[in-house]
């Protein structure tokens, strides 16, 4: 559904790593895109478009904590202090704005 959001348009500008990275809180989205990562890349080759989409879900998959590695005391590799500011920043927080179909009059009737 992302991908189809993202192709007509809908997913704005810089908007994207947030929602691939939400999509990688799901433990059935990584292990799908860890099986078929691949499978898609290949598809989006000679697609700037899908080959940006594709770049980024991989990039999502593969900073989620629980792809990161275990040190050794069990811990997972924090966050780079810049990033771990950005994201508990309060500037920063994602609000839910209205996407496209939640946006009054976004939507015609058409009598026939």
């Amino acid at each position: 559904m992302l991908s189809l959001r993202d192709r007509l348009g809908f997913v704005r500008s810089g908007h994207l790593p947030w929602y691939a990275a939400q999509l990688m809180e799901s433990d059935v989205c990584r292990r799908y895109w860890r099986r078929f990562g691949d499978l898609h890349a290949q598809e989006a080759e000679g697609d700037e478009r899908a080959e940006h989409f594709t770049r980024v879900l991989d990039k999502a998959a593969k900073n989620h904590p629980q792809a990161r590695p275990q040190q050794p005391d069990g811990t997972r590799h924090r966050l780079p202090d810049v990033l771990a500011q950005a994201v508990s920043s309060p500037a920063t927080v994602w609000h839910q704005a209205p996407g496209p179909d939640r946006v009054p009059g976004s939507r015609t009737t058409h009598r026939h």
